[in-house]
């Protein structure tokens, strides 16, 4: 019998709704980062995915032509500053059909070279949101996914 992609994943993720600035750059078009604002749909110790209304279908077929590169604000209730990770755009998916809600992009990024200072903040952060409850965040805004 093959495991589910759940029993494969290194790492429990976790639902989350927080704000993200996503800075990309596309070389071939220009070396100046494209900022985009979204929100974090999931976040494990390996990485997150975000969603997006500020990438047009152009945008996203650009970032299709080749290794993406970002860094990555993740702005945490616990924290005054956002949290900054450098990652690699494994996956985006873009949405635009009748029905849908506006057209948007999800984009699923692996954390890259982390410092130990940041590495030692996404495990504050994570075993934050894993908790059953947290006094900053409401008790439905995390759910736990295997």
């Amino acid at each position: 019998m093959s495991e589910s992609a759940s029993e494969r994943r290194k790492s429990r993720r976790l639902s989350i709704t927080a704000d993200v600035i996503v800075s990309m750059m596309i070389p071939e078009e220009t070396f100046t980062p494209n900022s985009v604002r979204g929100y974090g749909l999931e976040i494990s110790q390996l990485g997150m995915s975000v969603k997006t209304y500020q990438l047009s279908q152009e945008e996203y077929t650009a970032l299709m032509k080749g290794v993406r590169y970002a860094r990555i604000l993740l702005f945490l209730p616990y924290y005054e500053d956002p949290l900054d990770f450098k990652a690699a755009l494994m996956w985006s998916d873009y949405h635009a059909y009748p029905g849908n809600d506006k057209p948007h992009c999800l984009l699923g990024f692996r954390f890259n070279n982390m410092a130990p200072g940041d590495v030692a903040k996404l495990e504050d952060a994570y075993n934050r949101l894993s908790r059953d409850s947290v006094s900053d965040v409401p008790r439905n805004a995390v759910r736990l996914e295997d």
